[in-house]
């Protein structure tokens, strides 16, 4: 089972980001698979093909790491394209003035280690489209230059989610939800 916890994102940052998705769509047209709004989620720990049986564990820790963690913040949205050269993913990065939250990807992985995953640095984003066909400069200045309200927002959840692979694009079940 292919899976990953996330931070979930409050409606009306849902709202702004598919706001900025359809004005980028009309500019962009199909080079670019656009994230579906239901899908839009800043990645905490990408797990990728656990056994059914490691949800447990993960749930465990899930819990004890986020008890008594509480909301936080994340601010100052800005959209960049990833690599700076031929871009291949859209997302939009955050900022946070908590460390703990800049942590936790890291602590997650260490009392997983049973488990193969990444070691990834944490990019607090969320991605909002990938790159099927070579983007002109006009569009990356487009998108680059592309404003995002409001330009905070609090998150409240995380959860454990199922990814299912499917031609038209991914689709994202949540196994265990995770109240801050």
């Amino acid at each position: 089972m292919r899976a990953f916890t996330a931070f979930n994102l409050p409606a009306e940052m849902k709202e702004s980001f598919s706001e900025v998705i359809d004005n980028l769509r009309s500019v962009c047209g199909n080079s670019v698979k656009w994230v579906e709004d239901e899908n839009l989620h800043i990645t905490l720990l990408f797990l990728g093909d656990i056994p059914p049986s490691a949800v447990k564990d993960i749930d465990y820790y899930m819990n004890d790491l986020l008890s008594g963690f509480g909301s936080f913040e994340v601010k100052d949205p800005i959209i960049e394209v990833m690599p700076g050269k031929n871009p291949r993913i859209i997302w939009v990065r955050f900022e946070t003035e908590r460390e703990d939250v800049k942590a936790l990807p890291k602590r997650l992985r260490n009392r997983l280690d049973f488990l193969d995953i990444e070691n990834k640095k944490f990019k607090m984003h969320v991605t909002l489209g990938r790159v099927k066909k070579t983007l002109n400069n006009q569009m990356v200045q487009h998108i680059l230059t592309s404003e995002i309200k409001p330009d905070k927002c609090q998150i409240e959840e995380a959860a454990l989610y199922k990814s299912i692979l499917r031609p038209q694009g991914p689709v994202y079940e949540t196994i265990k939800q995770y109240e801050l």
